[in-house]
């Protein structure tokens, strides 16, 4: 044996863990802790580094290798000693900005180094010469080796060695090799009956709403950290302490509490689970405080809403639970994982909660200010495995902060969550005798504020706002002749579009219309021209103009009495075979023919519309079991599908779609047409031969739409050909709901260098979480006038943006195909069908 070999032992479970997310990507930088800062003053580096010799040499761990980690029982080896591998750099002839630079620069690549498990220490050290007496400090470490908890006794330990009064000190008398021995005496049977019992008819994970973790979101991508900050004032704090202490609470239970309504209130469940990090720090394994290792778990936290119960009693019970599985800390997630009921594949949590109750920076600061030195800068950088964790550090003031896999989160619902986190943490504090049903993610008073400038609010536009039509003459007087609409037989320049969106505009003021008069239009792939001109014009007239929502629709769906048009027109020739529009029904052409006499005056477009029309059949039912009816102002899409400085970049966009005209594909062709650009129009057949790689004789293009529908078919075509040539494109536009992983790969493959642009149409099961017209906290859509259209959670509170919910109309003029509670003018429904449901 090695004789510098002093003791061997297994691993812990969560050391076991660790190592092992650890070698499935070295250079991730998964588990892999860095802490940092700058020192101003006189340090001495030479007695700076024999101090942190001196204390590596004191703790088990900071001598440990590892060994034998495919196996399944692996061992750590502790050494005698060991030699600290510490960097001298010295950056003082930069300027400070070089400095910052080259630090970042050290910070990643330092982290992407990661470390040879079998190469002692875990741990290495990095010391910065700035100039004027400063120096960048950068200690990185292994978390297999040290939790949040050692931290500050090693640095305390360091700085006590560097005052001169920590010269000669022994080992510890107990250390982490006295935690591994009580760690195997531990009754793990009887864990597992607990675990199990927790466990029990749990079958359902968390899900998130599409627009926090997308349906499409690549779990396998390279991992991309982000964080969002947020702190809870000082006065809150002291309101947190003075209810715990009246109420026997701990600030621990407080934040877990806001945590575990954040997550089940956005996934819409009464119920769930999520990973919650205990300290591992049994108080009958003796000196443990005062111990240098790896003691936290991370384990599985069941929490369940009970909306009639009262905040308080409901915060106790939470607390007693949160007791009851730290006394089981030492349980391995791997054997109490396999007490799930859920399907091995499917994990069961992906967020954890960390409550770092240890001294934190204002002790390192007393530490370092001792030595005459003072301290700025102070970071200390983790990364998980988990994609999104809530870290929260108690204090003066409550800091938190919500790290998240940027893969899999965007930061824009990040952000939401910490704010409403914030929101839950006041409400709990401000009604702890309220019952847990009434703590919603946002108040009643902020879902009926006044709207922000960035969202998109229902509010009344004003006269003198543009209309799409406006939008479009403005692209036509810059490129008159440029190609707007091209199809098999058809080549129809931006000026041509116009002329016919103007004689459409005559065409609806000859009809006996008001401004906000409803109309039914039914366009007709086989004529583009035709149906494009009569939606604008109809809008630019003012009219509340009723559209087909589904992905390449047959024939309208059966509308109740109370959406009932004025007028139904068709774009095609003839009427849609087998549909039977209500009220008058005329073809577009005998409107056109009826209004060459006058010219197109100004109309009022500020009343302008499109109202979509879903159906709310159940796949496989006969008949149709109704229709729900969402509604844009011209107002909000304006604002939704043009900016000022569309068409003034590099070139127009060159779109390809084969349908268009309905569903959520109408957005995207609208918006390219508002940018200058062309709408190509291909054959199903064309469309699906480039899906495969096969070449065509498609006009060139720099986009390729997909609808929904043809999204979902990417899994059922054929594989590309190995030799296919790559699309030449520069981005493809697919609604993220309908594309699964599986067709991203296909997409990516086809056009590498090309940006997937996801985009959350309306209507359909993303409506409520919309990126492309906005989800702010009273929703960006109108069902009909007079009636009030909002998202409400499990327990029919207001939830904000990004949360799954139910959405709920309210209002006079509801449907009674949806109405559920009263006949009056309070009367409201649910969307879709008549019962609640979560929208996904």
């Amino acid at each position: 044996m090695n004789p510098n070999v002093d003791t061997i032992h297994y691993l812990s479970p969560l050391q076991h863990g660790m190592l092992h997310h650890s070698r499935l990507d070295p250079r991730s930088g998964v588990y892999v802790e860095q802490f940092s800062c700058l020192l101003r003053g006189e340090l001495d580096w030479d007695r700076f580094c024999q101090s942190w010799q001196a204390v590596a040499q004191r703790h088990d761990v900071l001598k440990t290798l590892f060994m034998r980690l495919q196996e399944a029982q692996p061992l750590q080896v502790v050494l005698k000693s060991v030699q600290l591998p510490i960097t001298q750099l010295d950056w003082s002839g930069l300027d400070p900005l070089q400095q910052q630079v080259r630090f970042e620069d050290l910070l990643h690549s330092d982290r992407v180094q990661g470390f040879d498990a079998g190469r002692p220490p875990l741990m290495r050290l990095h010391l910065v010469r700035l100039g004027g007496q400063q120096t960048r400090f950068l200690w990185t470490y292994h978390h297999a080796i040290l939790d949040g908890w050692s931290m500050p006794i090693v640095l305390s330990e360091v700085f006590e060695h560097y005052a001169g009064r920590g010269a000669g000190q022994p080992r510890p008398a107990r250390d982490y090799r006295h935690y591994l021995a009580w760690l195997r005496q531990q009754d793990v049977p009887a864990a597992m009956d607990f675990w199990k019992a927790q466990l029990a008819g749990y079958r359902q994970a968390l899900r998130w709403a599409p627009s926090v973790q997308p349906a499409d979101a690549d779990t396998l991508a390279p991992r991309r950290l982000g964080h969002w900050q947020g702190t809870m004032p000082a006065s809150w704090v002291q309101e947190a302490q003075q209810l715990c202490r009246s109420s026997r609470l701990t600030l621990n239970t407080l934040c877990q509490a806001a945590w575990a309504l954040l997550l089940a209130l956005h996934g819409g469940q009464d119920e769930l689970c999520y990973g919650m990090v205990v300290s591992g720090r049994n108080p009958a394994l003796v000196g443990v405080e005062r111990m240098v290792g790896l003691f936290i778990n991370t384990l599985p936290m069941r929490v369940k809403l009970d909306a009639q119960a009262s905040v308080q009693d409901w915060l106790q019970g939470l607390q007693q639970q949160s007791q009851e599985v730290e006394a089981r800390a030492y349980s391995a997630l791997s054997e109490v994982l396999a007490c799930s009921e859920l399907p091995r594949q499917q994990a069961l949590f992906d967020a954890i909660y960390v409550f770092e109750n240890y001294p934190g920076q204002a002790a390192f600061r007393e530490l370092v200010a001792a030595q005459g030195l003072e301290v700025d800068d102070i970071r200390a950088l983790e990364e998980t495995s988990y994609g999104l964790a809530l870290i929260v550090l108690p204090g003066e003031s409550l800091q938190f902060t919500l790290s998240h896999d940027q893969a899999l989160f965007s930061h824009e619902a990040v952000a939401s969550l910490g704010q409403q986190f914030q929101a839950l943490l006041g409400r709990l504090v401000a009604q702890p005798q309220a019952v847990l049903g009434s703590i919603g993610l946002i108040t009643e008073s902020a879902e009926t504020a006044e709207p922000r400038p960035s969202d998109l609010q229902a509010a009344p536009a004003e006269a003198t706002a543009p209309s799409l039509l406006a939008l479009l003459e403005q692209q036509a007087r810059r490129h008159p002749q440029d190609l707007a609409l091209q199809a098999a037989g058809l080549r129809c320049s931006h000026a041509a579009l116009l002329e016919a969106c103007h004689q459409g505009l005559a065409a609806w003021q000859a009809q006996d219309l008001q401004p906000g008069d409803r109309v039914l239009l039914w366009p007709d792939e086989l004529a583009p021209v035709q149906s494009l001109a009569m939606l604008l014009s109809g809008m630019a007239a003012g009219l509340d103009c009723l559209w087909p929502a589904q992905d390449q629709p047959t024939s309208p769906p059966r509308l109740p009495q109370d959406l009932t048009p004025r007028l139904s027109v068709f774009a095609g020739t003839t009427s849609p075979e087998g549909a039977t529009l209500i009220g008058a029904s005329r073809s577009w052409s005998a409107l056109l023919a009826e209004g060459l006499s006058q010219a197109a005056r100004p109309g009022d477009a500020s009343a302008g519309a499109c109202s979509l029309l879903d159906s709310l059949a159940e796949p496989g039912t006969a008949g149709t079991a109704g229709t729900r009816l969402l509604r844009y102002t011209q107002a909000q899409l304006v604002q939704a599908l043009y900016s000022a400085e569309d068409g003034e970049g590099a070139g127009a966009p060159q779109l390809a779609a084969s349908h268009w005209l309905s569903g959520s594909a109408l957005w995207s062709a609208l918006r390219a047409l508002l940018q200058g650009g062309t709408l190509h129009t291909l054959a199903v057949a064309e469309l699906e031969a480039l899906l495969q790689g096969e070449p065509t004789e498609a006009p060139a293009f720099d986009t390729l739409l997909l609808s929904p529908r043809q999204a979902r078919r990417l899994d059922l075509l054929p594989a590309p050909a190995p030799s296919a040539p790559p699309l030449a494109l520069r981005r493809w536009s697919v609604d993220a709901a309908a594309l699964s992983p599986a067709g991203q790969q296909r997409l990516q493959r086809l056009a590498p260098g090309a940006q997937l642009q996801r985009a959350w149409h309306q209507p359909a099961h993303s409506l409520p979480h919309a990126l492309v017209l906005g989800a702010g906290e009273a929703l960006a859509l109108q069902a009909m006038p007079g009636t009030d259209l909002r998202l409400r959670d499990l327990h029919q509170q207001p939830a904000g943006p990004f949360a799954r919910g139910l959405l709920q109309l309210a209002g006079a003029s509801v449907p009674s195909l949806l109405r559920i509670e009263g006949q009056g003018a309070t009367a409201s429904g649910w969307l879709p069908g008549r019962q609640p449901r979560l929208l996904s």
